[in-house]
């Protein structure tokens, strides 16, 4: 999690396993060789990198494709974490930092799960959403500073100004917004894609305009978004992963929106829920397959022990039950339940974060 993809790959073709655990391990934990791997790849990558950014900067929301293209690493924070999303430039902005050394966790976990990279020596204090997941990561072992600060998403500006917005919100009227389950670099996202459609199409009556915001391994993948595309749906995307605008053109696509629907949980139900957009979760069984071997079908918690699966459950169970069924306004059960798992009343103010971060 703390070394650059370039790197990942190439320890994966080190053939021999505890050669490869022992190289992946002095990397995590040794803070030098961290700092000298950082500093290579920062210097190799740096002037593509903000070459991309101010690049897409421009794009429009419905340039996908271009939106997806990789982005070359340019690890500007310590831990690779930090470099997901936009997160740490958000931070920085809002509190006039020029440096946080923290890892970010980038997004939401359900249950006691704590990653490993949360033990390793080169980690130092986690920023995360709430006091519940607070709890989980002590119980976990996790003795290091922790700060629970909300939704990430209320620290960021949105990436069109008002008046491109209103401009863009006239055009497409009354939005329905999707988000449906997403890949990543290990697993690929697989559903039965037309029931899902058709549930879209009958929430659509009423909207102008159904928007389907993907991820970006998604359209690098070609997952799906033909289908959406025939249907009528229009695709946009935050971008890529390292994409520093990520959560501001994040924010300004979820501000579009009049109502939001998945068919997973995830990070942007809480997001929505924030910023005043009800939320459906059209319930429905996510296959994970390999991006090595399609016919392998992964176990999504195949990394849990029996204690974090029970409690994966009854978090996850407990989000279901609140936004299985359709609300055109947020109930005070749902959010609870935002506040719960995202931490809505952990929002802080300018001083108040700035103080916490320095301190």
């Amino acid at each position: 999690m703390f070394y650059n993809f370039e790197l990942k790959q190439l320890l994966k073709k080190i053939s021999h396993k505890k050669i490869r655990s022992t190289c992946v391990y002095v990397l995590k934990n040794n803070k030098l060789i961290l700092f000298l791997f950082n500093y290579y790849y920062k210097l190799k990558n740096r002037d593509e990198f903000f070459l991309q950014i101010e690049k897409r900067e421009k794009l429009s929301l419905f340039e996908y494709q271009e939106l997806a293209k990789p982005i070359p690493f340019c690890p500007i924070e310590k831990v690779k974490d930090s470099n997901y999303y936009g997160y740490a430039a958000a931070l920085k902005k809002y509190t006039g930092l020029r440096t946080l050394p923290f890892s970010i966790e980038h997004g939401l976990y359900l249950g006691s799960y704590v990653p490993k990279a949360s033990y390793y020596r080169t980690i130092r204090s986690i920023i995360t959403f709430s006091e519940n997941r607070k709890s989980h990561l002590r119980e976990g072992g996790i003795e290091k500073k922790i700060i629970p600060i909300g939704p990430y998403i209320h620290y960021a500006e949105p990436l069109l100004d008002d008046q491109s917005f209103q401009k863009l919100k006239l055009e497409l009227g009354r939005v329905l917004l999707v988000f449906p389950s997403h890949s990543s670099l290990e697993e690929l996202s697989k559903v039965d894609i037309q029931p899902f459609i058709l549930e879209i199409k009958q929430l659509s009556k009423g909207f102008d305009t159904v928007l389907i915001c993907m991820y970006y391994i998604d359209i690098l993948n070609n997952n799906c978004c033909q289908s959406y595309i025939d249907a009528g749906f229009k695709i946009v995307t935050a971008g890529n992963i390292f994409d520093v605008n990520f959560i501001r053109r994040l924010k300004s696509i979820i501000l579009l929106a009049d109502f939001t629907v998945s068919n997973s949980i995830g990070t942007h139900l809480g997001y929505c829920v924030y910023l005043e957009k009800p939320h459906y979760i059209y319930k429905q069984k996510v296959n994970y397959i390999s991006t090595t071997n399609p016919n392998i079908i992964l176990p999504r918690s195949r990394n849990w022990n029996t204690n974090q699966l029970i409690t994966l459950d009854q978090e996850r169970d407990e989000i279901y039950k609140y936004f299985s069924s359709i609300s055109l306004v947020i109930t005070d059960e749902q959010r609870n339940c935002a506040d719960k798992y995202w931490g809505i009343t952990s929002l802080r103010s300018t001083d108040e974060l700035r103080q916490l971060l320095t301190s």
